[in-house]
This record gives C-alpha cells, sequence and structure tokens, in this order.
C-alpha cells in the first residue's frame, strides 16, 4: 500500500482527515513510529467498513484466544458469535490466535475464562478435557483449581496424550484464514528478536523494561504478573537467571515453540528453564502491526513505508467507546517510545497508523432463529436511529437520547435473559442446548446502516445495563 493508499484508508474508513493528513507527514518522515485512531470514532455506515477494507487490501486480523471454535463458527457460543461474523458473515478479516494464553479454572473464577481453552464444545454445551501439568519431571493429572499455561499443558483426549495446543489445532483447522500467534513469531523469528532486542536496548529503566517483559511463565503452568528486571549485566524473569538479552528474547520464544508441537512436549519442557519470560499484551500488537499480521499472506512489508495496521480488537482491547475505552487506548502513552525506538533504530520497519476497530457493532448479529430477541433489538435499533437522526456526527448530543432512548426500551421489559446473558460477556454456552443446529447469524434490521460510532453506543450502553442485571440462571 502507497503513503497515499493509506491515508486514503483512513479518510475512506470515516476518521478524522485533518489530523490523519498531519500524523500520515510525521510517519512518512520517519518523525515517529506511531499514530493512531479508533473506528469507533467513524461516521461511516457499518455496512460500508467490510468493501472498504477488501478495496484497500487490508486483511485486518481478528486477535480472539486458542480455544474450541467449532461451536463459535456453527453461530452457538452467543458471546463469542461476533468473531464468526467478522471473519466469516462479513469477511472483515481473520481469525489470528493467540495461543499463549492460560486454561480456566474449573470453577470459572480465574484464568481464560471466556474461550475457555481447557475444554471442548458440543452443541453448545462444555466438555471439560483431562488436563495434565508438568511436575517432577514428568506430566500428572491436574484437578482445575489453578490456570494453567496453555503452550505447557498436555491432555489426555481419546487414549491419547497429546499438547493441548496441538489438540484444539487438530481439531480447528484452518477454516476461514485462521492462523495462530506462535507461527507468526516463528515464521518471522529473526525480525521478532530485532524487535525485542531493540525494545531491550531502548528500555532505559525496569520501569520500561517491565512494560516490555511483564509476565513469567513456569514449566509447572503457573503464569505470573512479574516484570523482568535487570540483574549485573544480565536480567531476571522471576528467579530465573539469564545472562544477557539474547538469552532473554531466546527464552521468550519457547512457549511459541511448545504451542506448535504435535508432540514431544514433555522433551521439550525437560530442556526448558524453571521460568520463562513473557511480553506484554502491548508489545504482542506491537509485533502484530511489526510483522504484517495485516497483509496477506502475513509478514512485514521490508520497505520501511509507512503503513495502516487495523486490528479488530474485542471489548476488552477496543472496548465500546464512548462507554468503555478498552486497555489499548488506555496504554497508547505508555507505549509509544516502543514504536518510536524501534522505526529509528530498524530500516527495514514500517511506521504504523494503528486503526483500532471494535468488535462492538457485531454484537447487534443474532441467530435468525432467536426471533424474539432479534424483534426486540432491532426496536432499539429503530428508535436509536429515530432519536439520533438529527444530530448524526454530534455525540455530545447523541449520548443523551440514546440514554433516553435505552431506559425506556429498557423499562417495557425488552431487555430479555437471553440479551441479558449475551450482553454480559460473561458465558459462551448456548443457554438453550436442546435447539443447537447450526444457525446463521445476520444483523437486526437496520443495524448496518448505523455509524460505526452509533453502534458503539448503542452496544457499549446495552453492556453497561445487563452487566448490571443478574446472570440468567
Amino acid at each position: 500500500m502507497t503513503a497515499e493508499g493509506g491515508y486514503r484508508l483512513v479518510v475512506d474508513l470515516g476518521l478524522d482527515s485533518v489530523r490523519a493528513q498531519e500524523e500520515w507527514a510525521a510517519l512518512n518522515a520517519r518523525e515517529t513510529g506511531f499514530a493512531w485512531n479508533h473506528l469507533g470514532n467513524s461516521t461511516v455506515p457499518l455496512d460500508q467498513v467490510p468493501g472498504t477494507l477488501l478495496t484497500a487490501g487490508v486483511r485486518p486480523p481478528r486477535t480472539g484466544h486458542i480455544g474450541d471454535w467449532r461451536d463459535i463458527w456453527a453461530g452457538r457460543s452467543t458471546v463469542l458469535d461476533y468473531n464468526a461474523v467478522v471473519c466469516r458473515d462479513v469477511d472483515a478479516g481473520y481469525p489470528l490466535l493467540y495461543d499463549l494464553t492460560q486454561t480456566e479454572t474449573a470453577a470459572l473464577d480465574a484464568g481464560d475464562t471466556l474461550f475457555q481453552p481447557g475444554a471442548l464444545f458440543h452443541d453448545g454445551r462444555r466438555e471439560t478435557l483431562n488436563l495434565l501439568r508438568w511436575s517432577d519431571g514428568g506430566f500428572v493429572p491436574h484437578d482445575g483449581s489453578t490456570p494453567l499455561f496453555v503452550p505447557f499443558t498436555a491432555v489426555e483426549y481419546e487414549g491419547r496424550r497429546l499438547p493441548l495446543a496441538a489438540l484444539h489445532r487438530d481439531r480447528n483447522g484452518t477454516a476461514h484464514g485462521l492462523r495462530y500467534h506462535s507461527d507468526l513469531l516463528l515464521h518471522h523469528r529473526g525480525r521478532y528478536r530485532e524487535l525485542l532486542l531493540c525494545l531491550i536496548d531502548a528500555a532505559e529503566d525496569d520501569r520500561r523494561l517491565g512494560a516490555v517483559f511483564n509476565r513469567v511463565a513456569s514449566k509447572d503452568g503457573r503464569l505470573e504478573r512479574r516484570p523482568v528486571t535487570r540483574n549485573g549485566r544480565g536480567f531476571r524473569a522471576g528467579d530465573q537467571y539469564y545472562p544477557d538479552a539474547e538469552a532473554l528474547v531466546d527464552a521468550s520464544l519457547i512457549p511459541a515453540e511448545a504451542a506448535t508441537r504435535q508432540g514431544g512436549l514433555a522433551d521439550l519442557l525437560k530442556c526448558t528453564p524453571q521460568e520463562v519470560p513473557l511480553v506484554s499484551v502491548e508489545v504482542v500488537a506491537l509485533c502484530h502491526a511489526f510483522l504484517g499480521a495485516h497483509r496477506s499472506p502475513p509478514g512485514p512489508s521490508e520497505t520501511g513505508a509507512a503503513e495502516v495496521h487495523v486490528h479488530w480488537g474485542a471489548l476488552a482491547m477496543a472496548g465500546a467507546p464512548p462507554r468503555r475505552r478498552g486497555y489499548f487506548g488506555k496504554q497508547v502513552k505508555a507505549v509509544r517510545w516502543m514504536y518510536d525506538a524501534v522505526v529509528a533504530a530498524l530500516p527495514w520497519t514500517s511506521p504504523v497508523y494503528f486503526v483500532l476497530a471494535p468488535v462492538a457493532p457485531y454484537f447487534l448479529w443474532l441467530p435468525e432463529t432467536d426471533q424474539s430477541s432479534r424483534e426486540a433489538l432491532g426496536e432499539l435499533v429503530r428508535r436509536t436511529r429515530h432519536a439520533v437522526a438529527r444530530w448524526p456526527d454530534r455525540l455530545d448530543l447523541m449520548v443523551p437520547a440514546f440514554d433516553h432512548v435505552l431506559e425506556s426500551w429498557i423499562l417495557e421489559g425488552h431487555l430479555s435473559p437471553d440479551l441479558s446473558r449475551r450482553f454480559q460477556w460473561a458465558d459462551r454456552e448456548s443457554p438453550h442446548p436442546a435447539d443447537c443446529d447450526p444457525v446463521r447469524l445476520a444483523p437486526v434490521d437496520a443495524a448496518g446502516r448505523l455509524t460505526v460510532q452509533q453502534a458503539c453506543l448503542l452496544v457499549g450502553g446495552l453492556t453497561r445495563a445487563a452487566q448490571r442485571q443478574p446472570l440468567p440462571a
């Protein structure tokens, strides 16, 4: 994509053209390594976004987590259905699964309680897997009382013992372009090492170094938030000492090696240090941008020219502005130095215009079989469009108008248990397991004619209202 094409994409997505022009000039001159905008600020119709991305030749990643995705594709994972909408139904991106995550606990009170990689899902119902953790040189059964680090976890399944990540990879296949974070790192291992060594060199104190490596994974499956610190000429990750930056970066790739293994996980763990460093979620996003996760096929452009990196983020990362910001926007000021350091030191890197695209609007796609929910939510969309029609670009006026519409809609009893469950973003099991044939997801009436900003306002308000309701039984 040319510099002119990148700027045109930002404008076509309905983002501030004056601001974008100034930022593009700084990026193209390599005066800065990073600029960003939130697609949740866009005033273009939601229906227009997929075609705009396709025309620009951009294939954004939707960074979900490793787990059982078959029920997601079948439209029966409630709070995770939006993944199928983005990556299949509107074809606006592809699933790039983060596989360096944790399993959930048996009580679903810790770990990855959303994607739940410690289980399989059949017809909307959860099947707990027999997980194994590393202990004293071998694998032993795990009772589910604590989360386990997925790459270092094994499973007994249908008479076989295999890595947990391998089980999910085998079952998920490559539907709808599905890829994994670890494969991206290992395929571009040399460039990844350059990025991380650059960040270590630029981290002038332990506070910044801890923003690069902020977690430690142990062979026994524990994952702890413990920033890496300098120790003399070397580094300390937890209680593990690494003599130099190269050793630290190489150790950070061990989980990716483990996550891609089809077998032989025990052999790898036997020669793995007791504790290995993990990069922060902010550095994960940086790697996706500089390693070209938005390109097809993924890979850095190697030209050094500024690029637009569009990235579909879920509620935690991208939020639903203005109600919910998401962690990315909160951390931008604290991590800008990372992008600047990389672009200043590595000529092959492309300065990044990061467009954070929220998946929140696609919560307005519901199963075609759920007619009562579709009618109720469609009525809310209709009232919202009518209430904000006089000020389509005035967020300060739209917010109170929408709040009034939402309050009336809830008082009339439209926020059903099924809708509450979906917008509470808390449980991927189906509320109706007896009726779990694969279903088609479709937008409720007129949802696609909302602007992205209006759709975010609506979904943000609904999630906040639903989370005040008791969780449906």
